[in-house]
């Protein structure tokens, strides 16, 4: 009879260097596009990955805690990511291939002038699942806590919309016109806001964060944020764009019985805030 106590086997999956590089090879022949609508620029990538699945197959045995069950326990910490789903955290020695892949696009299109060596990467994935919770406003517009975000969407979802929105703040000047933002940078300044909409902004943000945890329901704008374009998450694709320009995740949770699931790169400056937390 075995001792539970003593190990008759290894459980432990070992990778070498070169089966972490075949999952991650790129396509030589991957369709770029630099993009730019209003004042967001980004990058679209099509047929990114020459191994999509298999890499996938292998993200997916990367346990993580489930937010929705911490808060139900009441044991959630808030030092996890508030977006909604799930996500796994990844060591950026396994997908560093692709880093460097990523980073040589960015810079010959001239969306960053750091060498690859100054910047830091964080990880992670994202699991959009059918009936998903929403919580404390995460449907709503959001910037995030680092440079840029890459996102490398590893499954299809053809029976909804899906993808990422973006938005602009817009308010009414003392004269009755618009007046738009893009970032948060812009309405933080008083040379571009020169008539102090932010006690108006602070406002809606405390007003979202106020909302109850219900099934996860994608926000299309209001009175004061303007949906401006749609980026859609086409399977082996890739996104690329500042993490400044006000954004949320287009899915519909409500009606979608396809799970969404996404490879996310998100680059922070060495010198800055350090790593996001998940």
């Amino acid at each position: 009879m075995n001792n539970n106590n003593i190990l008759y086997s290894n459980p432990i999956k070992g990778y070498s260097r070169s089966e972490f590089d075949y999952l991650c090879e790129t396509n030589p022949d991957m369709e770029i596009e630099h993009c730019r609508v209003e004042k967001v620029k980004y990058i679209k990538i099509k047929n990114f990955l020459k191994h999509p699945i298999e890499l996938r197959e292998f993200l997916l045995d990367f346990p993580t805690e489930d937010t929705f069950r911490s808060i139900s326990e009441n044991t959630y910490k808030e030092d996890r990511s508030s977006s909604p789903g799930l996500q796994q955290t990844i060591d950026d020695r396994f997908v560093s291939s692709i880093a460097k892949t990523l980073h040589g696009i960015m810079f010959k299109n001239g969306m960053i002038k750091y060498d690859n060596n100054m910047l830091l990467w964080d990880w992670y994935t994202n699991m959009f699942y059918p009936k998903m919770n929403a919580f404390g406003g995460n449907q709503h517009p959001h910037i995030d806590p680092f440079s840029f975000a890459c996102n490398i969407y590893l499954s299809d979802v053809n029976d909804c919309k899906s993808g990422t929105n973006f938005f602009k703040c817009t308010m009414t000047d003392p004269d009755g016109n618009e007046d738009n933002f893009y970032n948060l940078f812009e309405l933080k300044s008083p040379l571009r806001n020169t008539h102090d909409y932010l006690p108006v902004f602070e406002d809606v943000i405390e007003k979202n964060k106020g909302s109850k945890i219900k099934t996860y329901k994608t926000f299309q704008g209001d009175q004061v944020y303007k949906k401006y374009h749609f980026v859609p998450g086409d399977f082996n694709s890739v996104s690329i764009y500042k993490g400044s320009y006000w954004h949320n995740i287009e899915y519909d949770a409500e009606n979608s019985k396809q799970y969404r699931y996404s490879l996310v790169g998100a680059i922070c400056n060495r010198g800055g805030r350090g790593k996001a937390l998940r």
